[in-house]
């Protein structure tokens, strides 16, 4: 028979008992050498018949030892006289034996379940726990970019297009508190090629760079953050920026709050 049909022959338990003949005896010891989790089921059974005699063992009273002997020698002398009443009587060890290793082997069962499931819940809580971190790194960025944008700090500084570009509309979110500027293109139109839009803060009447930018980029995007920045102002430059703005392709600008 195959291994499983042999897990189910019964005879791990009978040989953990010691009531398999020599031949099944052969038989379990075989297949125990060649499939290790029969050995491994065969030890666990012997671990729980132990444990389960440990735990209900107890103490006998003075006197048992003398007791038990007597009742060995009427038993033996009964045996001689009285055929039928010999074989009942030599079942008794039997039947407390056997009792005692059921429920040790339901005791056994019972706590290779609990044990499984304690496992595949552990799995499930670490699988569960690993999602939870995930999606709060994920989710991170987003409550840290809404808590900027709703921080009374935070002011909504609106640039709007000049003469060259009338309906440029672009917002800055600037915080002093925290030295942070982000970038929010809601309308302006591709610039020329071999041009680029670039950002400046006017600070006391000197134009400081902010850096460049795209305009088919639809998320917010950092700029450097100028302190005391007065207004904020868009010109069209060479690709890669300029040192210095081209007034006179100003395309939008927006005071600062003070």
């Amino acid at each position: 028979m195959n291994k499983e049909q042999f897990l189910k022959s019964g005879l791990i338990e009978q040989f953990v008992l010691g009531i398999t003949s020599p031949e099944e005896a052969a038989e379990v010891e075989r297949y125990a050498a060649t499939f290790p989790e029969i050995q491994e089921e065969i030890i666990q059974l012997r671990e729980a018949i132990e444990d389960y005699a440990k735990q209900y063992a107890i103490e006998p009273p003075s006197g048992t030892k003398d007791a038990i002997l007597n009742e060995i020698d009427t038993i033996q002398y009964r045996a001689n006289t009285n055929t039928s009443s010999n074989t009942w009587l030599s079942w008794l060890p039997m039947a407390a034996i056997l009792a005692s290793v059921i429920l040790a082997f339901n005791f056994y069962q019972k706590k290779n379940q609990v044990e499984k499931v304690l496992f595949e819940t552990e799995n499930q809580f670490v699988a569960f726990q690993k999602e939870c971190e995930e999606e709060k790194a994920r989710l991170q960025p987003i409550q840290d970019r809404y808590a900027f944008l709703t921080n009374k700090a935070t002011q909504a500084v609106n640039i709007t297009g000049t003469g060259l570009s009338p309906d440029a509309n672009v917002v800055v979110y600037y915080n002093a508190e925290e030295e942070s500027a982000l970038l929010n293109v809601l309308n302006l139109p591709a610039p020329p090629a071999g041009k680029t839009y670039q950002m400046w803060a006017d600070v006391e009447g000197v134009m400081i760079d902010m850096g460049v930018f795209e305009v088919n980029d639809p998320s917010l995007r950092e700029m450097v953050f100028i302190k005391h920045a007065e207004s904020l102002n868009i010109t069209l430059e060479p690709l890669g920026g300029s040192d210095h703005p081209t007034v006179s392709l100003l395309q939008a600008n927006g005071k600062v709050q003070a």
